[in-house]
């Protein structure tokens, strides 16, 4: 049971015991908080991530910057967040991992990074040291899944704007209806190697699911004959089209503009944002419905399918994992790309992805 006591100090401001301690100074928290900014948190700093608050001193001190940063205090307590004397501009509470974890990917935004502070108010973590803890490791987990992106922006955003320019110009879009066709279930299907089982019963009920695959997961399909209702893909390589080769026209592809250009040669392109900076630039005019990148493509369609039916959903191939050698179900595009660069005198070199690739590329950097 946690006692929360509010009392005067002796400058007069507002101070807190928690069971006993002191949660803030006893003499003056103000002047406390000012330190604690100017010894934390940089001037540069333009969005701010405060663990541990307490009643909220340090978002005065901020407040009083010359430039003021957005601030976010994450409480570990939601009484003492309820009795604070200052709140950030988002205030949320670490009740659970997964809940703290949405509302900062709500939050954050990629391009705060390289502006952004976080700092965990110590007497804070002192009384509640596990939920400091855990909150320090959702926020950690969050802004490395930023930076990641940033990477990647940096590494593909010219292709992405090029093939954004193209695809709008030429791509054929539509959008998503709900069909009368009665199913029982949808299935997101990915192309981890589990799939050479599970395609098979999804051959068997194909009449009765909803089956939307991604862009790698098409060959391994159509091997059994199952085409799927929908495709989803992200990639923006060139790489990614000799997925959608012989793909019926009657079957929607929905993609951000920024993937592949073979996009702009189906029939029907569904489009949609996945919220990147220079989305929000190029198509603030569109007003397109956004499906925030989650690390992998599964998980955007999982994302768009659970927006379009109410129907239980389940995963085939989403394996997260590899099985003995191999990463990705077979056939793959990867392995036709190898074998057509093959010749009589010279074997193709292993499939992007194998063991055998990853163990030549460890010798050769050890070497």
């Amino acid at each position: 049971m946690i006692e929360v006591e509010l009392l005067p100090a002796r400058s007069g401001a507002i101070t807190a015991r928690v069971n006993g301690t002191y949660l803030h100074s006893a003499f003056d928290p103000v002047r406390e908080a000012e330190r604690f900014v100017a010894q934390s948190i940089p001037e540069s700093a333009r969005t701010v991530v405060v663990i541990g608050p307490g009643l909220g001193h340090c978002f005065q001190a901020l407040a009083s910057r010359k430039v003021p940063p957005r601030t976010i205090g994450i409480s570990l307590d939601r009484h003492i967040s309820e009795m604070a004397v200052s709140q950030a501009h988002h205030q949320l509470v670490a009740s659970d991992r997964q809940t703290l974890r949405e509302n900062l990917i709500a939050l954050l935004e990629d391009s705060d990074v390289p502006a952004l502070a976080v700092a965990s108010w110590e007497p804070s973590a002192r009384l509640f040291y596990k939920e400091t803890r855990s909150a320090e490791t959702v926020v950690k987990e969050v802004v490395s899944r930023l930076q990641a992106s940033l990477i990647s922006q940096a590494a593909l955003g010219r292709r992405w704007i090029r093939n954004t320019v193209h695809n709008l110009v030429h791509a054929r879009t539509a959008s998503l209806e709900q069909t009368d066709r009665r199913i029982s279930a949808c299935v997101v299907v990915g192309a981890g190697p589990t799939l050479e089982q599970s395609r098979n019963i999804i051959a068997r009920h194909r009449k009765r699911l909803l089956v939307c695959a991604t862009g790698s997961s098409l060959l391994p399909l159509r091997a059994v004959g199952v085409e799927p209702d929908l495709v989803v893909i992200t990639d923006a390589s060139p790489f990614a089209s000799i997925h959608l080769r012989g793909l019926p026209h009657s079957c929607p592809v929905v993609a951000p503009y920024a993937a592949t250009r073979a996009i702009s040669q189906v029939e029907a392109m569904v489009p949609f944002s996945e919220g990147t900076e220079f989305e929000k630039m190029l198509l603030h005019a569109i007003g397109l419905p956004v499906v925030p990148p989650a690390g992998t493509v599964t998980a955007s369609a999982l994302r768009i399918v659970r927006a379009l039916t109410g129907a239980p959903i389940y995963l085939a191939g989403v394996d997260l994992g590899w099985t003995e050698t191999r990463s990705h179900a077979r056939p793959h595009a990867n392995t036709a790309f190898h074998a057509a660069r093959s010749t009589r005198i010279e074997k193709p070199a292993a499939p992007i992805g194998s063991a055998a690739a990853l163990f030549s590329i460890r010798v050769e950097r050890a070497a």
